[in-house]
This record gives C-alpha cells, structure tokens and sequence, in this order.
C-alpha cells in the first residue's frame, strides 16, 4: 500500500499510512499527539536502520540476563 520512501526523509507520514496502520493496529490516530509519537517511533526506526550491523550475531532475546521459556 505504501513505499518505505513515503516513511523516510522528513519522519511525516502521510494520512494514507496513518488509516493504513489505523487498520492493522486497531489503534487510533486522530490525535496530534498520537500522530506526534508515531513520527517519533518512525524516526527513531530510521536511526535504528542506520546502524551498521554487518558481523553482529543476533540476540535470542534483548533480556541478556533472564532465561527464555521455550514454547511446545
């Protein structure tokens, strides 16, 4: 529906992402505020995306120090 570049650049999103993740989320937008910290939460993604990561092992868990539960 939507392109990654139509997340990218400014940290705006469009009113069409926004109904979209309305839809997929069930979580409403109509605020500035919530619309405020979705761009926020976007923007933080972006940096995220930055990082070099080449030659980094995955982690199982970003709880370093807890023991995982295995699911059956």
């Amino acid at each position: 529906l939507f392109s990654a570049s139509s997340l990218q650049g400014s940290g705006r999103v469009t009113a069409e992402v926004i109904e979209h993740l309305e839809r997929l989320a069930l979580v409403d937008f109509g605020s500035q505020e919530a619309v405020a910290r979705l761009e926020k939460a976007i923007a933080f993604a972006d940096r995220l995306r930055a990082v070099d990561t080449d030659g980094v092992e995955p982690m199982e868990s970003v709880l370093e120090d807890r023991c995982l539960c295995l699911r059956s």
